[in-house]
C-alpha cells in the first residue's frame, strides 16, 4: 500500500509541478537498466549495483551526505527560515536527497 501511495503521489507530483523524480534519471527492471532512456550493458549494470550497494552502506553516504544535510535542511526550514522562500528551498533540498537514495536503492536492488 506505501508504495503504491508513493507512485501515485510522484505522479501527481511530476505532472502539477514538473519536477524530476528517479525514473527521469534510471529506470530500472528485472531485466535491464535505462539511464537517461539509453539501455545499459550486463557489465555496466552489475558495477552499478556493486556501487550503489556500497555507497549506501558507506559513512559518507549515511553520516556526511544524508544525514548531515537532513538536519542542515530541517534546520534551516523550522528553525532559521525567514520568509517561505526559505521553507521551500529546505523542502526541495529533502526532496533532492530522496531522489538520490530513491535512485541508490533502485540500483541497489536490482537483479
Amino acid at each position: 500500500m506505501r508504495k503504491l501511495k508513493s507512485r501515485i503521489l510522484t505522479r501527481l507530483t511530476k505532472h502539477l509541478f514538473n519536477t524530476i523524480t528517479s525514473e527521469d534519471v534510471v529506470w530500472a527492471e528485472a531485466d535491464h537498466v535505462r539511464i537517461g532512456g539509453q539501455k545499459a550493458s550486463p557489465e555496466l549494470k552489475q558495477a552499478l549495483k556493486e556501487e550503489a550497494r556500497g555507497f549506501l552502506k558507506s559513512d559518507l553516504w549515511k553520516k556526511v551526505l544524508k544525514n548531515r544535510l537532513l538536519l542542515v535542511s530541517n534546520e534551516r526550514m523550522y528553525n532559521k527560515s525567514k520568509c517561505w522562500e526559505d521553507m521551500i528551498s529546505g523542502k526541495a533540498m529533502l526532496y533532492c536527497i530522496d531522489i538520490i537514495e530513491n535512485i541508490l536503492v533502485k540500483l541497489a536492488t536490482m537483479k
